[in-house]
């Protein structure tokens, strides 16, 4: 009897699962880099808010209430709820006349973002 041209049932199994490994290792890889990119949105939403909420506070002039010392936290609501923003004003730091401005930005998957300013008088 000779042999045709075809596979084997032995050939077309291992082959079968080889393409298996391959395409688990590729799904893997692929959830993977959806969770990196998930965490890479938060952490530029919480930095971008981070820093629009400093530069409020800066335009708001050394002697506003708004930049009165001590830390203050909030959490933010709509478009942007579960996004945790601490604030913290520490007065004659590094000297006497300037305030040091700190905003931490925490976002709901826990990637956070700080932002800091001097601001004089």
């Amino acid at each position: 009897m000779t042999r045709g041209a075809g596979f084997t049932l032995i050939e077309v199994l291992i082959a079968a699962a080889v393409l298996g490994v391959v395409l688990l290792g590729a799904s893997a890889m692929s959830i993977a880099a959806y969770g990196s990119l998930h965490r890479s949105g938060d952490h530029t939403t919480a930095a971008e808010l981070g820093q629009q909420h400093l530069e409020w506070l800066r335009n708001q002039g050394y002697a506003s209430s708004d930049l009165t010392a001590g830390a203050t936290t909030a959490t933010l609501g709509g478009d942007y709820s579960g996004y945790v923003r601490t604030t913290i004003v520490q007065d004659a730091t590094p000297r006497t006349g300037v305030k040091e401005i700190t905003v931490v930005m925490l976002a709901p998957s826990g990637v956070s973002a700080r932002a800091t300013a001097l601001l004089t008088e």
